[in-house]
This record gives C-alpha cells, structure tokens and sequence, in this order.
C-alpha cells in the first residue's frame, strides 16, 4: 500500500497540472496498491502536461532578400514590432551578404571557370519558429551541425522575440530567428543541393538542437506562418476599422455640433451688420463734429490773435495817454488811465470820438478856458485839436 503521504503529492501535481491521465488512474485511494503505482500515474501525467505545452518548430528557406539586413537589424521602423522588447533579440554576424556574394563570384569563377549565373541562389535566408528561451548560442550548434553535415555555412543569425500582434488587447508574439547561409560548396564552387528527404532530415536536426517538437512538414509551417501574417493584418484591419468608427462618429458630433453653431452665428451675423451700420452713421457723424470742431478752433485762433492785437494796441494807448497828458502836466494812477483808456472805445472802430468820465476829468489841473478837444487815432498817435466845447465833459 502506498502512504499517505504519496498520495498528498500526487493529489496536488494532479490539481496543478490541471488534468489526470485517463485510463491511467483515478484518485481515489483504495485504487493506488503500491507506492509504484502512484509514481507510474505521476510520470503519465507529467508527460501528458509536457506535450500539451511542448512548442513545435520548424525552418523556412528562400533566396536572401534586398532588405534583409536592414530588416533583421532593425533599421528601419516596424509597425509590428514592441520597442520595449527590442532588447531581448540578439544577433551574431561574421560578414556582410554583399562582402560575401562578392567572394562567392569570385570563388565560382576560379572553382568552374564560369561566371556565377544570375538565377543563381549563392545565398539563402531560413527562418526558424523558435520558443522564449531559445539563445543565440543554441541556434550556433545548429549552424555547426548543418555545416558538418552537409557544408552549409552560416554567416548571420538573428533571433526576433519583438515581433507579434495584439488580440483582444494580449500580445501574441511571433517568436522566431533569422539564419543567413553561404549556399555554395567550397570545394566544387557549386551551388549545394538538397533532396526532399535531406530538408526533412534538416527540420530533425533543427527540433533535436532547439529541444522543441519537430513540425509535420516544411509546407505547412510555411503555411502556418502565412496564416499568422494574414491574422496579424486583419487584426490590424479590425483595428483600423474601429478606429474609422470613432473617428466617423466623433465627425458626425462635430458637424451636428456646427449645424448648431451656425444657428446661433445667424443672428450674430444679423447684429454685427446692423452695429456695422450703426457705426457707419456713427462715424459720418463724427467726421462733422470734427469739421466744426477744427472751425472752432480756427475761430478761437483768430479771436486770440485779435484778442492779443487789441492788448498791444491798449497798452501802446496807455503809453500815449501818460506821454500826452505828462506834457499837460496832468498825472493820474494807472487805474485812473485804464478807465480813461477804456472808456474810449478805441477798438470798436477805427477813428471814433467818446466823452470823458466828468470824474476823471476833475482830476486834471487844466482850466475850462485851456480845454482841449483830442482826438485818438486808431494808428495810436495823439494830437492836439481846435477847441469845440466849453463844457468839461467834452468830446474827443
């Protein structure tokens, strides 16, 4: 009988690997008679579990294509690739495809005196499906082994772990290595041929190296491997398509929203004319105002200019009269002369007679019979005229 113990442990392998092996055991434990019996049921089910995640590979051959490099080394951008896991690629390369071609030209024309024909394939590219935790280092002893099997010298080899496609927002990566190969015998200068059988035996080779489950046939992981370019690009197509429906819904908003917008700018429209119109009649009345208002100013010029003219003359008559009247040898205060000098009237017109304020007049020390009639020119010259009046209020 087997222990408990045993029994635990089969229990829990059997709850994580998720399965039992049918036809094998069950757990229950009056079934299990022997310990051996139990490790028996754990070997099944650990191989069960094992081919249920076991990955298959497989490789491809074609003739090397113009941008292999610049694809393999990442030179040029990639709309399929994560930049975050560029750097789990690796790389490894001991010549250049054009250095190389031009050294096979070279050697074929000294091995068979021929040129190399332009049909030629002297350089090969494989593709291989590879798993996580495959290295540079395991896909180099599979170059070894091509090599010495049939002579096939591997130049370039690249591992791409960034390549893939979203589904349903999980990435499914496109695990593979690219594999560059000198296609010529060394020894004949011919091209190295293959049979059928030779391939396959190629395919064995690359699944023992790798320790991955070797694939059923070259032309249906070619297949597969189309039908992921084609899944990967309709994903994409999917993608693109949801994104047309965002944009075509958020355009059909954007022009209910403008129908909207141009309603509301009718009647702006409408106001903006009509203030429009307003200032118009606005301005006409302001371009008036600022026509009278510069007559104005010319006018308040010219009455400053006369004002200050009249000034001059006063004080120039000012002068006169105590120039005059000093001769007389009549003095009177300046006051007393303004009111003289502006009862005048001089500058009303320009010769004009006024009386003399009587109170002014008894001021002066001349006698009634010494009266002078005067007479004050509008040039502001003084002069003494003939005597007409009698009367101390007299006229000049």
């Amino acid at each position: 009988m087997c222990s408990s113990s045993t029994l635990e442990l089969f229990n829990r392998f059997a709850d994580s690997s998720g399965a039992l092996a049918e036809g094998c055991c069950k757990p229950k434990q009056h079934l299990f008679k022997t310990s051996f019996e139990v490790l028996f049921c754990f070997a099944t089910l650990h191989l069960k579990n094992d081919k249920m995640t076991e990955k298959e590979t497989s490789i491809h051959i074609e003739t090397v294509k113009s941008g292999s490099e610049e694809h393999n080394q990442r030179l040029k951008p990639l709309d399929y690739i994560r930049e975050d896991l560029k750097h789990l690629n690796e790389e490894w390369t001991s010549d250049t495809i054009s250095n190389r071609r031009s050294v096979l030209k070279k050697m074929v024309k000294e091995k068979t005196g021929r040129k190399l024909q332009e049909k030629a394939s002297p350089i090969r590219e494989g593709v291989v499906v590879i798993k996580q935790d495959t290295t540079l280092e395991d896909l180099r002893k599979f170059a070894d082994r091509l090599e010495h099997r049939w002579g096939i010298k591997t130049f370039q080899i690249y591992t791409h772990k960034d390549e893939g496609y979203k589904n349903s927002n999980k990435w499914k990566p496109n695990l593979h290595a690219h594999m560059v190969f000198d296609w010529i015998n060394h020894e004949t200068g011919k091209s190295i041929k293959l049979s059928r059988g030779e391939y396959a035996e190629m395919q064995t080779i690359l699944a023992e190296t790798l320790g991955m489950k070797r694939g059923k046939s070259s032309e249906k992981k070619h297949l597969n491997s189309i039908q992921f370019k084609v899944q990967a690009e309709e994903k994409r197509l999917e993608e693109r398509f949801e994104l047309y429906q965002k944009l075509q819904e958020k355009a059909n908003n954007l022009s209910s929203t403008a129908g909207e917008l141009l309603k509301r700018i009718k009647p702006l429209e409408n106001k903006i004319n009509a203030l429009e119109s307003k200032k118009t009649e606005y301005q006409k009345q302001l371009n008036k105002l600022k026509i009278e208002l510069q007559a104005h100013e010319n006018a308040h010029n010219i009455i400053n200019s006369e004002r200050e003219k009249l000034e001059r003359e006063r004080k120039e008559r000012q002068i006169g009269w105590r120039e005059f009247l000093g001769e007389k040898g009549i003095k009177l205060s300046d006051s007393d002369i303004e009111t003289l000098e502006s009862s005048s009237g001089i500058g009303i017109e320009k010769k004009q007679q006024v009386q003399y304020n009587n109170a002014i007049w008894e001021k002066c020390t001349i006698s009634r019979d010494e009266d002078y009639l005067l007479e004050i020119s509008y040039d502001n010259k003084i002069r003494e005229l003939p005597k007409q009046s009698q009367n101390r209020g007299m006229k000049i």
